[in-house]
């Protein structure tokens, strides 16, 4: 039986407890392709139909409809199979999968995603803005649990589970498990059938007891044998077999894992994405996990795959049983973080070489280490002195100087003067930045010399200030006017190669090699928004649910959804807790600006 449960929630960290299931948003060389939840190649081969058959029999299936589904007819059965193997040997035959479209691709409210049997794609009530793939149990709430795991399996029930955290807190959710869960200590000899950490297994021992073994982890895809490929690669890289007959770090791009749809517990041999490891999970099955995740508690110190993330040790009861493992927690600014460097991954063949950055960018250090962030050219990462000590931000010479002075230079751009700023809320002077104590009522900022709203601006040149998102242009009547342009949709709609869509979380629309942009996991470094987009389509990426728009001076910014509304018709669309959109008005000699802006109003 498996189990796989959700993200699980702590304030600003996300834990995956178990691997993520099978949604494959685009592919490499057929790799995710219909009929091709295991090969590359320009078609299904055999080893692809085997797969296909072992879905069909199995209750919870891992593979989604838009692989296995070969004929469309909205489920996974023998016939499937068949078709796949009458392709692989060289019949012409047509395979019918219904299109791509993952449930973590869609977008809040609507979430229309692909999910797999027994669950349904819905706004995950954890996190609250993106789409998860949930169950009637996990839907329904803690600790009554009175969901219904019917449409998962037939043998599990919906449990109450608890997660203790290092700092004592603790969190309830409801999963689908089996009755009867037991640890392996406790199981019965020599069947040995209890439940251990991620990358142990039940085993008997010679005296008549049953014992967690250590299973070894996985080395790097260079040591890896074909045609299982089971060895870790780098962000953005999943380990396949290449054509000389070893294995090779190609470009993942979405998709079915060889671990989770081929491999077989407890040596689970295969390859798995992004600097993930495949080792055995909780319940006897084969996962994608972060090398910290595949620890061994209380020696948790493996390495976490999101920034801003420090590996812990975690509790987790669900009745009699309690199991400690390994998890990755956000530093919530107590905690120290791995220093990470960069890493640059080359492939062989006719796969281009890539530069993987996986420094860490300045918004997701811990205070105090701001310094280690990455920030662009002329930027430093620093704890504002206008905003209190709780945040990182990337700031400029003139952006560090105290008002009213301003006294910094403006090195990005010499044309422009650091002035200061004045900031006022609904009438009241001053605005809450972080969670200082006293409202922030003046900052220093670059802007031209003799800058003028738009409005008063000379036409047809219109060269005025508008507020983030708009354009001052020509109303063809002689004066100017802003206006607003469109907004970027979901990665799913860009188009590469600067693939200009936003993801949630810590992930960065990227270019999949096919045609297509797809949601990556984001490690830092420079972004197309900032270096390849031009004003005013701004049609680059951004991280952390950023959108790429036109920011005051006219060039392309990453900022907050709450920052391009129209004020004073804001709300929403901040990332900090405690954060929300409200209406200000900012003045910076002759330009005034009514814009909205994130702004702390304590915690809910």
């Amino acid at each position: 039986m498996v189990w796989t449960p959700s993200r699980i929630s702590c304030g600003f960290c996300t834990l995956a407890l178990a691997g993520v299931l099978l949604f494959p948003a685009t592919s490499f060389g057929g790799f995710g392709d219909c009929g091709q939840p295991s090969s590359s190649g320009d078609r299904p081969s055999t080893t692809d139909a085997l797969v296909v058959l072992k879905q069909a029999v199995v209750t919870v299936k891992t593979c989604a409809l838009c692989v296995c589904d070969a004929n469309g007819n909205g489920r996974i059965d023998t016939t499937d199979a068949l078709i796949v193997l009458k392709r692989a040997v060289g019949q012409e035959i047509i395979l019918s999968c219904p299109d791509c479209l993952s449930c973590n691709e869609t977008e809040v409210p609507e979430c229309g995603g692909d999910c797999p049997d027994g669950k349904t794609c819905e706004i995950d009530p954890w996190e609250g803005d993106w789409c998860e793939c949930l169950s009637d149990c996990q839907l329904s709430g803690a600790p009554t649990c009175g969901g219904d795991c019917s449409g998962v399996d037939e043998g599990l029930d919906c449990s109450l589970v608890t997660l203790t955290f290092p700092d004592e807190s603790s969190e309830e959710e409801c999963e689908c498990l089996p009755s009867d869960l037991t640890s392996c200590g406790q199981s019965a000899f020599p069947t040995c059938g209890g439940v251990c950490a991620p990358s142990q297994v039940c085993i008997p021992d010679k005296v008549g007891n049953c014992v967690c073994e250590i299973l070894p982890l996985q080395g790097t895809c260079a040591q890896a044998d074909a045609p299982a490929c089971g060895g870790t690669c780098d962000l953005n890289f999943i380990c396949d077999e290449s054509p000389a007959g070893g294995c090779e770090c190609v470009p993942y791009g979405g998709g079915p894992r060889s671990c989770e749809v081929e491999s077989d517990f407890p040596t689970c041999g295969g390859a798995c994405p992004n600097g993930e490891v495949c080792t055995a999970e909780t319940l006897g099955v084969c996962e994608c996990l972060a090398p910290c995740e595949a620890g061994q508690a209380p020696a948790c110190g493996g390495e976490c795959l999101w920034r801003g993330a420090v590996c812990e040790q975690m509790t987790i009861r669900v009745g009699e049983l309690t199991i400690e493992m390994c998890e990755c927690d956000d530093v919530g600014g107590s905690s120290t973080t791995t220093t990470t460097t960069t890493t640059t991954t080359t492939t062989t063949g006719s796969t281009p070489s890539s530069t993987v950055l996986s420094v860490d960018h300045c918004t997701h250090r811990p205070v105090p280490t701001c310094g280690e962030g990455f920030c662009g050219p002329g930027d430093l990462c620093e704890t504002p002195t206008w905003g209190g000590d709780d945040f990182c931000s990337c700031l400029n010479s003139c952006q560090l100087a105290g008002a009213p002075v301003c006294g910094g230079e403006c090195s990005g751009d010499p044309g422009l003067q650091c002035q200061q700023l004045s900031i006022a809320r609904s009438g009241e002077p001053g605005l809450t930045i972080g969670q200082s104590r006293e409202p922030v009522q003046a900052v220093c900022e670059c802007m031209p010399p003799g800058a003028v709203n738009c409005e008063v601006s000379a036409a047809p040149a219109c060269g005025g200030i508008c507020a983030p998102g708009r354009l001052c242009a020509d109303d063809t009547h002689g004066g100017c006017v802003c206006e607003v342009l469109p907004v970027q949709g979901g990665c799913a709609q860009a188009q590469p190669p600067l693939c200009g869509g936003s993801c949630g979380g810590g992930e960065l629309c990227l270019p999949d090699g096919q045609g297509a942009c797809f949601c990556s996991g984001y490690g830092g470094g420079p972004v197309s928004c900032t270096t390849g987009a031009e004003a005013p389509t701004c049609d680059g990426s951004c991280p952390f649910g950023k959108i790429c728009a036109v920011g005051q001076l006219g060039d392309c910014e990453c900022l907050d959804p709450c920052r391009i509304r129209e004020a004073p018709a804001c709300g929403g669309g901040c990332r900090f807790e405690g954060d929300d959109c409200v209406a200000a008005t900012t003045t910076i000699g002759a330009v005034s600006l009514d814009l909205c802006v994130c702004a702390f109003v304590g915690v809910h």
